[in-house]
């Protein structure tokens, strides 16, 4: 590990190499619990769902005492007592703040860099040929752990999926401090023998399932998919399948692309804190909703061409009530991005999905609802109806931007301006972070108080 090594600038073939590396912050979410707690380090942390019913991210120590995710916490109440594991619910508020820093601090260091998620980030090492990139690559993990006290781990390949690999081994191989650089051929052989297939970024379940029936063996590497004929990699997988072999051969074959993508489905949905059986309750849960989504569609710059509204009874086992689940998607005339002209036609898909009772039949209790825009379209790629009125969108336009300006960035709970139907609800279906913790970075009300004693 003490000798230096520098980056190839061409290949076999005398092309230039772009070499690529992928930051990834470890358990992020428990780490930025960790950050602004730092007595919680060494212990096992869980954070949980909008419902805190289930867990969604664990650190190492909680993954070595069994826990995974997915598990139903309120059934591991035992568990989680006894090896003391400490418990939060989702806050993210600080988990965008932080990953807003950790992106910048990254950016510091390289010229370009592309954001994949909210703990992952493509960096660009291309002109660091003479750089011992090593020693480079432990600068940066430093760096960012001294000033978020966020652990990362970092990979460095000369395409964007042999760096998802490199990163994966850096998360297990702890001699290497994090960092894992691909730098030869004899690198690449070395990492992809030691890599699962089923960890290749693309390869999903079904196809993974196609290529160990190829091959003949349950448990293939990377390598031995690499290793195939090039034109059964293309027969099997189709035209996607032939890029992420060719990345794994150290052929660049993804775009790299320093603009935020623009998503071409929007989401939210949320777990009740209790379940539901009024109409009114879950219409404002679903309004509620619709407005987060339609801030992302705004934030992104897009318009949306439907809407999708469901919600449904508990999905676990164990519930012993009537199930039920219902959804409906309607398509609009010209792409939406403001409430107020969204919202009638999510109130006809819930007058038309909500069950008629019979006299003395059960209700549901409705557990969970999302609503889902797609057809996303960009602004300049709009299209308006011949009887459209440009006026009225306008109008609509400036209202939600007043209104937006209003709420500023509060979540969905606390938003100072709400239509009158969205004050129905009751709390039966607002977010359940019973807890949750501060958010020091962003709130003065919650920031450090350091007392001189």
């Amino acid at each position: 590990m003490g000798n230096r090594r520098q980056l190839p600038e061409f290949n076999s073939l005398g092309i230039r190499i772009n070499w690529y590396g992928l930051a990834d912050g470890n358990s992020f979410y428990c780490s930025c619990e960790t950050s602004i707690q730092p007595w919680l380090e060494g212990r096992p942390v869980i954070v949980a769902s909008n419902s805190d019913k289930i867990a969604i991210a664990l650190n190492r120590r909680a993954k070595s005492l069994g826990f995974r995710m997915g598990d139903l916490l309120f059934e591991k109440t035992r568990e989680l007592k006894q090896h003391g594991v400490v418990v939060f619910s989702s806050n993210y508020e600080l988990y965008g703040d932080l990953s807003a820093r950790m992106h910048t601090c990254l950016g510091s260091f390289v010229e370009e860099m592309q954001i994949e998620s909210i703990d992952e980030v493509f960096l660009k090492f291309t002109g660091f040929d003479d750089w011992d990139i090593d020693d480079y690559g432990r600068t940066i993990i430093r760096t960012v752990r001294k000033g978020l006290w966020i652990p990362i781990a970092l990979g460095i390949a000369p395409t964007q999926t042999l760096a998802k690999a490199a990163n994966k081994l850096a998360k297990t191989e702890l001699d290497r401090e994090s960092c894992y650089v691909i730098a030869t051929e004899e690198d690449r052989a070395e990492a992809l023998r030691k890599l699962p297939l089923h960890q290749v970024w693309g390869i999903g379940r079904r196809w993974h399932d196609k290529l160990c029936r190829e091959l003949g063996t349950a448990s293939p590497t990377a390598w031995d998919f690499a290793s195939m004929y090039r034109p059964r990699v293309r027969k099997l997988l189709g035209v996607t399948g032939e890029r992420t072999y060719l990345e794994l051969n150290g052929i660049e074959c993804i775009p790299f692309s320093t603009e935020v993508d623009t998503k071409d489905r929007i989401s939210t949905s949320r777990m009740f804190a209790e379940c539901v059986t009024e109409y009114e309750a879950v219409f404002a849960a679903v309004l509620d909703y619709l407005s987060s989504c339609c801030r992302k569609l705004r934030g992104q710059r897009s318009y949306a061409g439907s809407v999708y509204v469901y919600y449904h009874t508990s999905v676990h086992e164990n519930y012993k009530g009537p199930k039920d689940a219902r959804g409906l998607k309607l398509e609009f005339p010209t792409p939406l991005n403001t409430e107020a002209e969204i919202i009638p036609y999510v109130r006809t898909i819930m007058r038309t999905t909500w069950p008629r009772y019979a006299p003395g039949q059960t209700r549901y209790r409705y557990q969970k609802a999302g609503v889902i825009l797609e057809g996303i379209t960009t602004a300049d790629a709009r299209q308006l109806n011949y009887d459209s009125d440009p006026e009225h969108y306008a109008r609509m336009e400036r209202l939600q931007t007043a209104k937006d300006l209003i709420n500023g960035t509060r979540n969905m709970d606390s938003r100072l301006l709400k239509y009158a139907t969205q004050l129905t609800k009751t709390k039966k279906t607002k977010l359940l972070r019973t807890m949750k913790t501060g958010n020091p970075t962003t709130l003065w009300k919650d920031r450090f108080r350091i007392r001189n004693t």
